[in-house]
């Protein structure tokens, strides 16, 4: 309950962190999996000939976009929840041991 400021602040950088990872793991969903890559890309070029597979395209970037940008808060949700918050009360802890030993406190 003191150090509620502390957890505001770890949070509130959480945000572009999990912005960023979300461009990452896009990223990673567009280039590296070349099954998909190659199926996309696929659809794509036959996009102008088929209006079926214009939609499929479409529907697969979506959905590709949608699961990168619901990975990383799925695995907060997880970090956040997992055994009654363990996790982020060893990394407060570990903050305030920091802030301890540099005299923070």
């Amino acid at each position: 309950g003191d150090y509620i400021w502390l957890m505001v602040t770890l949070f509130s950088t959480l945000i572009p962190t999990l912005l960023h990872l979300s461009v990452a793991v896009l990223t990673l969903g567009l280039q590296y999996p070349a099954g998909v890559r190659n199926f996309v890309a696929g659809l794509l070029e036959r996009g102008e000939q088929s209006g079926q597979a214009a939609l499929l395209s479409g529907i697969c970037i979506c959905a590709m976009i949608t699961i990168a940008l619901w990975c990383p808060i799925w695995i907060f949700t997880f970090v956040v929840t997992h055994d009654h918050g363990a996790i982020v009360n060893a990394v407060l802890w570990g903050f305030e041991a920091f802030a301890w030993a540099i005299g923070g406190i």
